[in-house]
């Protein structure tokens, strides 16, 4: 029979019908450097514990008020008192204590969750957070202590945590100051408080640098680069014989937003 050999099933369904399982969502901050969900939840643990304490003080002739659990909801003077407190007691889950660079860490994180939610304050630089600065620097304290006499420093905060959270940039006066230092601090060797006030604009120099010729590329008539240059001044060169003739800070022509040479350009034009 022409039915010998047909099949009596029919065929399995393909995997495509077979019920999915749910991918996780993907975190807020997946695509960036800076893990501000880290700060976030850091910041939540805090206050749930923080208001777990405080509930069990509660009496019948005795109301206590607790912390708000939502950051978002905080006014300035809210945040700046409850940040205060953030970074003098969070410890990790098992009790034990942050370093000072990570409690920065978690910081930068609560910064930029108010900035990925349309909150403008900036809790590093704007005057009505200076409760919180001022609490944060004696936890920043704690940190050159533990590295006092090591010849490499290692910390959880990179340079790009902090163009992502606006705090290196032109975004503001403030940050635009704080974005030469950190520049002239990396570059131009300035280590201390004293050769930060030291520096004037005698000492710094624009200078071009004609482009060298890639083996086998075109050639491009008149191409240059511009740099800074940093001549210390004799005090600096006599007090630390480290110390170079000559630093350079050059342009960084693929992002211009993020260019010392610019960035200096534009300091000077305000």
């Amino acid at each position: 029979s022409s039915s010998v050999g047909e099949p009596l099933m029919p065929p399995p369904e393909s995997q495509s019908t077979q019920p999915k399982v749910l991918e996780p969502a993907e975190k807020p901050d997946a695509n960036m450097v800076l893990k501000y969900t880290f700060g976030v939840n850091a910041w939540r643990h805090w206050v749930n514990s923080k208001n777990a304490e405080l509930e069990k003080q509660i009496t019948q002739n005795k109301k206590v008020k607790l912390f708000k659990t939502d950051l978002l909801q905080l006014t300035a003077d809210e945040l700046n008192y409850t940040l205060c407190l953030f970074v003098k007691e969070v410890c990790k889950p098992n009790g034990t204590e942050y370093a000072p660079d990570t409690i920065y860490y978690l910081c930068l994180g609560i910064q930029q969750y108010l900035f990925e939610n349309n909150r403008i304050d900036n809790i590093f630089t704007d005057s009505y957070y200076e409760k919180f600065t001022d609490c944060l620097n004696e936890v920043a304290s704690k940190f050159s202590v533990l590295y006092n006499d090591a010849q490499y420093i290692v910390t959880r905060v990179e340079e790009e945590h902090l163009w992502e959270c606006k705090q290196l940039g032109a975004h503001s006066p403030h940050v635009l100051l704080s974005t030469l230092m950190f520049f002239n601090t990396k570059h131009f060797n300035l280590a201390t408080v004293e050769e930060h006030m030291q520096l004037s604009f005698s000492h710094i120099m624009k200078h071009w640098k004609r482009n060298p010729a890639v083996p086998g590329g075109p050639k491009v008539p008149g191409g240059r680069n511009i740099l800074l240059r940093f001549y210390p001044p004799v005090s600096a060169l006599e007090a630390n014989s480290r110390k170079k003739k000559v630093y350079e800070q050059q342009e960084n022509e693929d992002n211009p937003l993020r260019c010392p040479v610019k960035l200096y350009e534009f300091y000077l034009s305000k």
